[in-house]
């Protein structure tokens, strides 16, 4: 067994982790024009909502 605080770190280690490789991606990543939000609503808007209110 672990110490609480030894895990508490290694979690926020985890999470801080995650977040700088997500950010790293997203500055690296080409997105396409499409796939970028628009001041026009998309058909596909309303299933979008709909999937990530079911996950």
């Amino acid at each position: 067994m672990f110490p609480l605080w030894l895990k508490a770190g290694f979690w926020g280690l985890v999470g801080g982790s995650a977040l700088l490789l997500g950010s790293a991606v997203g500055y690296y990543a080409k997105i396409p024009p499409r796939a970028m939000s628009s001041d026009k609503p998309q058909a596909s808007t309303p299933q979008l909502w709909l999937l990530v209110l079911v996950c």
